[in-house]
């Protein structure tokens, strides 16, 4: 049984219609508590069941127009549920069970029954539900039965009725050894009191003897003790007297070090002035060399400078020449080319007289023809015409002779000038003439060109004595900075020489020795006094304690060292008075060891005497004829047990397996709940008023469920759940819908619901996990291992409104493929 698809219009904080269709088995929903997570479940206990059974079964909702469906998977069949019918009656389950899959954090402890006005825990439903179909006349008949036997309703002891009549004979025949045991006891009890008595007296007389004998070798300690530290006295007045006599207070191992660490600085001081010295000599020697080759540099840039200048109106100059040499050229070839030109205009007009000379005869005969044939007037105008145009031809054909001959001698004297040779033919004139304009022009960029790589060179040459000038100038610069750096520190240097040297005669002065030699044996000397004084004060210390007690001590040691003048010495007593306070010390614990059991076998002796008169059992005849009588009782009320549980058991062979039915959900209950808390391990119940209380036990100990806190209540009562639903469903599969139940838990405790929660999804469980706890969701992906999809309620609605959108489209598609 699986949910498969939750439809529904906005409820509350779900501002937009849901549509959801879980993609794995287990979908957990981590979001802030606004979002409306708890709109969900409302819309999954609306939709599975109707509205007033959701209302009476379930706290009230804050919603109540619900619109939408949710889809089931049940035993291979898809089932829709609308709120119009409830999900417990259409599986055939009482409706007790009908929020077993539901488990909201606010509602998990109680379930209501179909009276409103009470509310009845879970395990009511449990034993109404298994034991349904008994018959009712059968437990009343049983009830009698077990009642006239003085037997307890549901288990094989006597009630507290009838234990309550046979206690003080039980209690007789029950403890009846332990009488026995009790009177025998106290026998042995008066006679191990006896013996250690006599022991306790033999050791106190040990103790006594050692006492003793140890008082008087602690009065020879301290006389040994007096006597050894006189001598240590004299001694450390006698080197402390060395001491000051030697001098050695003045100086000290720091003076050693001293004088060590400013020798060591004067010599480097002075090599470092030396090489100073001679880094300050050096680099003068250098300046001079440079500033000589700078000024060499100088003349060398003067020199090239005006070479560059030189070079640079060179070619200015050629520049100009070349440009009106060219110019003059491309003038003449302008009027080379007018005068061929003219030359070519003139002949060609010489040309069209000469068609002149050969018409004119023709008009001439032709007047004569019309003369011969006594047309005189036209021939006299045909011949004045031809007359004319002769006359006119003859003219013009000279003016163009002169004309053609003057260009022709501009041509070669334009040629001459420019000295060009003739080719010959006038046509030839100016191609020869632009010949020579292109070797002149070629000509004069060569000598451009000369001219240029001689201002290029000289002005390369220019550049590189300037920057050649400049690194010599920086260069002299650095060294003249480095110079006044080192004489800076050439300076310091003299000074904290003359420091040095200050200190180094301080010192001598102070300590009074010539030389580092004389002041490191004398410091040897004085660190052996110092060991042998510290050496001493120690051993006068182990012996008198603080140095400011001597003399007190020197007056309490007295005495002793007077009764006793020749002492052993302190370490020979030592050993021998160790061993006495040993011997002391063991024989008090002895003692006292002795003197508790001796008190404790006394109490025992008299707890046992008042226990046995209590009991009246003061002797063994007293005991014997109580016994028989109470076995007679005993064996009249057993006779009457035993009738009444054969008959009980006749009777229950009609109630099957109810014990096992009961049993079984609460032992399921108890593995799930051990492991989560790995804890608590076995669960049980028990009847007050009327009402079921539930008991926890661990380690050894009971809890009643009101001593548990609530983060484990709520652990217990969803174990409960589980294994009730599970033991329902049987072989079925079912759905989980969890409302952060886990909230109130440890992080511990929540890996190990997740992960049995976990395998109940491995199983074909689907779960439905919602909650505003981080933690609990980071477990479930950590644990998940691809089955648990972790969303928001924002996502929900995300995947809804690809839902929506997927679903409308293959609407249109199905409408277009019907359609005709």
């Amino acid at each position: 049984m699986r949910i498969l698809e939750i439809k529904s219009n906005p409820v509350g904080p779900l501002s937009r219609p849901v549509l959801f269709k879980p993609r794995t088995t287990c979908t957990v929903v981590y979001d802030e508590n606004e979002a409306g997570k708890t709109a969900l479940v409302d819309v999954l206990v609306n939709m599975l069941f109707r509205r007033s059974t959701a209302q009476s079964r379930f706290q009230s909702r804050r919603f109540r127009s619900f619109e939408g469906h949710v889809r089931i998977e049940y035993q291979g069949q898809e089932i829709e549920f609308t709120g119009c019918q409830d999900l417990d009656k259409f599986l055939g389950l009482p409706p007790e069970f009908s929020r077993l899959p539901v488990v909201r954090g606010s509602d998990l402890a109680f379930l209501w029954s179909s009276n409103k006005d009470k509310k009845a825990p879970l395990i009511d439903a449990c034993l109404q539900y298994f034991s349904s179909d008994l018959e009712e006349n059968l437990p009343v008949i049983i009830k009698g039965i077990r009642n006239e036997a003085g037997l307890t309703p549901k288990s094989d002891n006597w009630t507290q009725a009838k234990m309550s009549q046979l206690e003080s004979i039980l209690a007789l025949y029950r403890n009846r050894d332990a009488y026995l045991r009790a009177l025998a006891g106290r026998e042995r009890v008066a006679r191990a009191a006896r013996r250690t008595a006599a022991e306790l007296e033999t050791v106190g007389r040990q103790l006594t003897e050692v006492s003793e004998s140890l008082n008087r070798l602690k009065e020879e300690q301290k006389s040994a003790l007096y006597a050894a530290a006189s001598r240590l006295r004299e001694k450390l007045e006698f080197l402390n007297r060395r001491y000051r006599d030697e001098g050695h207070e003045r100086y000290s191992h720091a003076d050693a070090s001293l004088w060590a660490e400013l020798d060591a600085k004067r010599q480097s001081l002075a090599e470092k002035i030396r090489s100073l010295q001679h880094e300050i000599n050096n680099n003068e020697a250098e300046q001079r060399d440079l500033r000589k080759q700078l000024e060499d540099m100088e003349a060398r840039c003067r020199e090239a400078e005006a070479a560059f200048r030189s070079a640079g109106e060179s070619l200015e100059a050629a520049r100009d020449a070349a440009g009106n040499r060219l110019q003059a050229r491309a003038a003449a070839l302008g009027t080379l080319k007018g005068l061929v030109d003219t030359r070519n205009t003139a002949r060609n007009q010489k040309k069209k007289l000469f068609r002149i000379y050969l018409t004119a005869p023709l008009f001439a005969g032709i007047g004569f023809i019309l003369f011969f044939f006594r047309q005189y007037l036209l021939g006299g105008v045909v011949f004045g015409i031809a007359t004319g145009a002769l006359a006119w031809a003859l003219a013009g054909s000279n003016s163009l002779k002169a004309a053609e001959k003057e260009s022709d001698e501009k041509i070669i004297n334009l040629l001459k000038e420019y000295g060009v040779p003739h080719p010959g033919r006038v046509e030839a004139a100016v191609e020869s003439f632009e010949i020579s304009c292109r070797e002149e022009e070629d000509k004069v960029k060569q000598n451009l060109m000369e001219a240029e790589q001689t201002f290029r060179k000289k002005e390369g040459e220019h550049n590189t004595f300037v920057r050649e000038r400049e690194a010599l100038r920086n260069r002299l610069e650095n060294l003249s900075q480095h110079q006044r750096s080192l004489q800076i520190e050439h300076d310091r240097l003299k000074t904290d020489l003359v420091q040095a040297d200050y200190h180094f005669a301080e010192l001598v002065t102070r300590t009074g020795k010539p030389d580092r030699g004389e002041l490191e044996t004398a410091l040897r000397e004085k660190m052996r006094l110092e060991t042998e004084i510290a050496t001493t004060r120690a051993r006068l210390e182990n012996c008198l304690g603080p140095a400011g007690s001597w003399p007190e001590r020197f007056l309490e040691l007295r005495p002793f060292f007077e009764r006793c003048p020749r002492p052993r010495p302190v370490e020979e007593l030592a050993p021998l008075v160790e061993e006495l306070e040993t011997k002391a010390r063991r024989l008090k614990e002895d003692e006292r060891a002795l003197q508790n059991r001796y008190e404790s076998l006394l109490r025992q002796e008299l707890e046992v005497s008042r226990d046995l008169l209590a009991a009246g059992c003061a002797d063994i005849g007293t005991l014997a004829s109580r016994l028989t009588e109470a076995e007679a009782v005993l064996k009249d009320t057993v006779k009457r047990a035993l009738a009444a549980l054969w008959a009980q058991r006749v009777i229950e062979a009609a109630k099957e397996d109810l014990e096992n039915a009961l049993l079984e959900p609460l032992a399921r209950a108890a593995g799930i709940f051990y492991r989560i808390t790995g804890r608590y391990h076995t669960l049980s119940y028990t009847r007050q008023a009327g009402d079921v209380v539930f008991k926890v036990a661990g380690d050894g100990v009971e809890y009643a469920e009101e001593a548990l806190s609530d983060g484990t209540k709520a652990q217990f009562l969803l174990s409960f759940r589980l294994a009730v639903l599970e033991n329902l469903l049987r072989d079925e599969k079912g759905f989980l819908v969890l409302d952060d139940p886990l909230l109130n838990a440890s992080e511990t405790r929540k890996r190990r619901a997740v992960a049995v929660l976990l395998d109940y999804v491995r199983e074909g469980w689907q779960i439905f996990y919602l909650t505003v706890d981080g933690v609990t969701a980071n477990l479930f992906q950590e644990q998940g291992n691809g089955v648990v999809e972790v969303l928001k309620v924002e996502d929900i609605m995300e995947i809804s409104r690809t839902e929506a959108g997927r679903g409308v489209q293959e609407e249109n598609l199905a409408n277009r493929e019907g359609s005709p």
